[in-house]
């Protein structure tokens, strides 16, 4: 597979240029009583949660041992000999093991894919900036680009219901106990500390004054403060605290997202909308390699393992065994189309963004979605 390494300032001049994007403003509610923050991390992502990795950095995929039992069944097969793909990701992770997979199966219908993780900027910009084709990434960071007007398709999701956990020191039980604490984010305006003002808002607490803010840095930053006991509460992504609760009797989980906020999206499969319009096998196959992924997941635990283990550097088995038990619990690999983006889901952090003052305007989320090429796809048979 081909790799590139871009220049990541030149993204992001390029995209902001043509957007007007600033995530420091995103959450106006919030940034006045967040002007104060403590900065633990001067390495904090410049763009909410697009975080670890480095952007472009050459990864070895195809993990075949884990596909193995796959082969000699009836699959759903593309000829995309000639077509080409820049898709971004954030850093190999359990919960993204789905990207992965995905793009293996591209690769092995024919498209030459360069796949890049994206630390410092988003892919929204990215796709502006017309460095990439496809993003798999937050639903957040795809309506913000939207309402300020980039044009971009949303086709699939690699992971559909919220994934990630509220992790606190071991004293705090509930909601209500994180008033006067100190709760690690990664930046005023990025999706973690929305996340905090919803939880906040919903136990009757002033998420502008009841708490204190600490910027961070992303998951993997959180995950060291509140190991070091620097913070009292994070958002965190769920392998990170399956990870975290290995390592130390300290902290405590409060709750998964999809538990304590029901009814918010993940991350979305998006891409510039002519790419779509002039590659619409390439969109279809997209569409099937997100619907075999799933149910591959689904499917095969042990296969699963395997295959993070070989992707993802110092992932132990036991901890991604269990990080797939609670993600086929919080049905985040669903395959019907309408599970897959479920546009309720959506408009609900849609509405919300747009009250809070994150979006310039609320989106048309059916000028945004287009399911058709996952149901085409289950036509042929993908995810089967």
């Amino acid at each position: 597979m081909r790799r590139r390494r871009r220049s990541e300032k030149h993204y992001q001049r390029e995209a902001r240029e043509m957007l007007h994007i600033d995530c420091h403003t995103r959450l106006r509610a919030l940034t006045s009583a967040m002007l104060a923050v403590t900065v633990f991390a001067a390495a904090c992502s410049a763009n909410g949660d697009v975080e670890e990795g480095t952007t472009g950095e050459a990864v070895e995929t195809g993990n075949e041992a884990a596909m193995e039992e796959e082969e000699g069944t009836d699959e759903p097969s593309f000829d995309l000999s000639g077509a080409t793909l820049r898709i971004g990701s954030s850093q190999p992770e359990a919960l993204g093991m789905g990207i992965h997979y995905a793009v293996d199966l591209l690769e092995g219908w024919g498209a030459e894919v360069e796949h890049e993780f994206l630390t410092s900027i988003t892919g929204i910009e990215a796709i502006v900036a017309q460095r990439l084709d496809v993003s798999a990434s937050s639903a957040d960071e795809v309506l913000v680009g939207v309402s300020q007007g980039a044009n971009v398709t949303a086709i699939g999701a690699p992971t559909s219901s919220m994934h990630y956990a509220v992790v606190t020191a071991s004293d705090i039980e509930e909601v209500a106990d994180l008033e006067g604490r100190t709760l690690g984010i990664s930046s005023p305006g990025s999706f973690n500390a929305l996340m905090f003002r919803l939880l906040l808002e919903q136990e009757g607490l002033d998420p502008q004054n009841s708490v204190t803010y600490a910027q961070i840095g992303g998951t993997g930053e959180r995950a060291a403060a509140l190991l070091a006991g620097q913070i009292d509460a994070a958002v965190v992504y769920i392998d990170s605290w399956i990870e975290l609760q290995g390592q130390t009797d300290d902290l405590s989980l409060l709750g998964y997202m999809s538990d304590l906020a029901p009814g918010l999206p993940s991350r979305l499969y998006y891409g510039a909308e002519t790419y779509f319009e002039e590659n619409p096998d390439v969109a279809t196959a997209i569409a099937c390699a997100n619907l075999e992924a799933n149910a591959w997941i689904q499917a095969n635990p042990e296969a699963f393992v395997d295959y993070t283990v070989g992707e993802v550097e110092a992932a132990s088995p036991e901890a991604v065994a269990e990080f797939h038990e609670v993600a086929l619990g919080l049905d985040m690999y669903p395959t019907e189309p309408d599970a897959i983006v479920d546009t309720e889901d959506l408009q609900v952090l849609n509405e919300i963004m747009a009250e809070t003052g994150e979006l310039e305007s609320s989106v048309d989320l059916d000028e945004l979605v287009d399911t058709t090429y996952l149901e085409e796809a289950i036509e042929m048979g993908c995810g089967a």
